[in-house]
């Protein structure tokens, strides 16, 4: 049954025991001494050669035995066992008195040294775990059951191969691992190294002056923020749980990441995903919590520390540069020449204004390629599209969630037509969108207000979304 441990201030309370130590002590502690006294000064006369001796090796055996009220009692009577066979090999060497005998003396008297540092070692670390503990500093990924076994003495203690062992709860823990406990501090860089970058967003969009447009320092932010994950095991899974992001978990990030799938199926095409409630067809759900798995569990077959560290990067620099452009960071006024006519710009209808030609340049050159994968791109109206194995989405600005769309009415969303340049397909106009569509797509009937909602945030609210 576990002994119950006071963390209090008082650090009486947390030497519990020390008069129950103390009564196992020899009564005589006066001579309590250092090992290294004990020498051939000691052997002068041999009618007091033993005596001396003795009184010597009880006082060290004393002196390992003082446990100042920490160790667990089968800790004490483990170490008081092994001291009386260390006194009984060195009481033999003395009474050899020879080369033989003192050679069996230092033996017996390193293995006490080894036996009071390591008593003493331990004292001192249950007292640092139990104040890191109480002072609230290790992580919320603390395996806090066997921590709390180890300090209530909640465990069988064991020898193998000269090494304590501690089973606790039917899994045994060297030394070596119990003192992991104390590097678990929780660690909050990732967040607040983020939260430090999101306050200067505006240091991360830079301004190209030969096409009057702003890009993200995608690289710059990226490198920042992969140095602020751990790079062991067991601190990125500390840090995965004790990070938050805009209030969201790290697993958040994951499940809430609108082109995680499919980045994560273009890298790894040959993945095979599982149909884990047995409905016959795996969701996107689904595959969300198979990736945030591989991603965040240290013990998933497939997890890579390197990958994993480069994703949550990846992720938190999409996140800023989203941000950065929800803020309207990325906005350009457009040029004009003296007579008041745009130099590099276009009037669009779908912002009621003039943007960057060059902008919607790029959008006319991807809708007219016939590649079957486009990366995510954001439209010169804000509007992030893209194309995966054929099938054009896009991402709805007030969830980020991608919705399946066409080629036709993806150029109603952005009020193209041919004098922009447009090669190929039917158009349509605003004003009735069931022309040349051949299906209505995923969100059809909010298309209208969709594209009425994204005009007025590119008109210059830029409090908006």
């Amino acid at each position: 049954m576990a002994k119950s441990l006071s963390y209090g201030l008082n650090e009486a309370l947390i030497r519990g025991a020390a008069a129950i130590g103390m009564s196992k002590l020899p009564a005589d502690q006066t001579a309590l001494g250092k090992i290294a006294e004990l020498g051939t000064g000691i052997l002068k006369e041999e009618g007091e050669r033993r005596q001396k001796a003795e009184d010597a090796i009880d006082n060290t055996i004393a002196q390992v035995l003082a446990d100042d009220g920490t160790l667990s009692d089968q800790h004490f009577d483990l170490a008081t066992k092994q001291s009386q066979e260390y006194k009984e090999a060195y009481m033999q060497g003395v009474r050899m008195n020879n080369d033989e005998g003192n050679i069996l003396k230092t033996k017996a008297l390193n293995d006490l040294r080894k036996l009071s540092n390591s008593s003493n070692e331990e004292t001192v670390l249950r007292k640092n775990l139990a104040k890191q503990k109480e002072d609230g500093l290790l992580s919320d990924n603390l395996d806090i059951t066997t921590f709390n076994a180890y300090l209530e003495h909640d465990y069988t203690l064991k020898y193998k191969n000269n090494k304590k062992i501690y089973e606790i709860n039917g899994t045994d823990y060297t030394y070596d691992d119990i003192k992991l406990f104390q590097n678990d501090l929780k660690n909050l860089d990732i967040k607040n190294i983020n939260d430090t970058q999101i306050n200067s967003l505006e240091d991360y969009v830079t301004y190209n002056p030969q096409t009057n447009t702003k890009t993200f320092k995608d690289e710059r932010f990226n490198r920042i923020a992969l140095d602020s994950v751990a790079n062991t095991k067991r601190g990125f899974a500390n840090q995965m749980k004790d990070n938050t992001i805009g209030g969201q978990q790290m697993s958040d990030l994951i499940m809430n990441s609108s082109t995680i799938v499919e980045e994560f199926e273009q890298q790894f095409p040959g993945f095979k995903f599982v149909d884990a409630d047995g409905s016959g067809e795996i969701e996107r759900s689904e595959k969300l919590d198979m990736i945030a798995d591989a991603v965040l569990n240290t013990t998933n077959s497939a997890f890579d520390l390197q990958n994993s560290r480069q994703v949550i990067a990846d992720l938190l620099t999409a996140d800023a540069r989203n941000k950065a452009q929800k803020d309207g960071l990325f906005y350009v006024d457009p040029k004009t020449s003296g007579s008041g006519k745009e130099k590099d710009s276009i009037f669009m209808s779908a912002v009621g204004g003039y943007v960057d030609k060059a902008g919607v340049d790029n959008d006319v050159a991807l809708l007219n390629s016939d590649a079957q994968d486009m990366p995510l791109t954001n439209s010169y109206n804000n509007l992030s599209w893209g194309r995966q194995k054929g099938q054009y989405y896009y991402l709805d600005p007030k969830t980020s969630k991608p919705v399946k769309t066409n080629y036709n009415s993806l150029l109603a969303m952005l009020k193209f037509d041919k004098k922009h340049g447009i090669e190929r397909s039917a158009f349509i106009d605003l004003g009735n969108l069931n022309d040349g569509l051949e299906k209505k797509p995923e969100g059809f009937d909010d298309i209208k207000k969709l594209t009425q909602s994204i005009t007025t945030v590119n008109r210059g609210d830029k409090n908006s979304g």
